[in-house]
């Protein structure tokens, strides 16, 4: 029987800006296997593909409220899908939090995609060369 290192969690904690909520939904499964070496014990094979959704405005508030539990999924990421279709509006702040989450998941050997950016995201990742993350998105191009 395995015992899992980390339980499952799915959590959409909420941050009340002036004139809209923005919230992430976030899925964490963890991915287990059985290997020789533990003795059928079970083991963690690295980090689980995990999913975060923005949703209204990633803005310096936001950032500042949603930093730290990001940084910890992205630095537990094996696969990070980061889908910002639902995104109103993005700052400096929101476009170094994707910059940081990208840096967190790629250290450990990891891939970040971004899914769903509109045209004026797309153009503020482009001007800031941040495009050159995602590659392999076409919604960024």
């Amino acid at each position: 029987m395995t015992t899992p290192l980390l339980t499952p969690v799915t959590a959409a904690p909420t941050v009340e800006s002036d004139d809209s909520v923005v919230a992430i939904t976030l899925s964490w499964p963890v991915a287990r296997s059985v290997t020789a070496t533990s003795g059928g014990r079970g083991g963690i094979r690295g980090g689980g593909s995990h999913i975060i959704e923005f949703i209204g405005d990633v803005d310096l508030h936001f950032a500042g409220h949603v930093r730290g539990t990001l940084a910890a999924i992205a630095a537990q990421s094996r696969e990070l899908t980061v889908d910002v279709s639902e995104v109103r509006f993005i700052d400096a702040a929101g476009l170094g939090l994707l910059a940081m989450m990208h840096g967190h998941v790629t250290a450990s050997g990891g891939r970040m995609d971004l899914i769903g950016a509109a045209p004026t995201l797309r153009r503020a990742l482009r001007i800031t060369q941040l495009d050159e993350l995602f590659p392999g998105d076409p919604t960024c191009r």
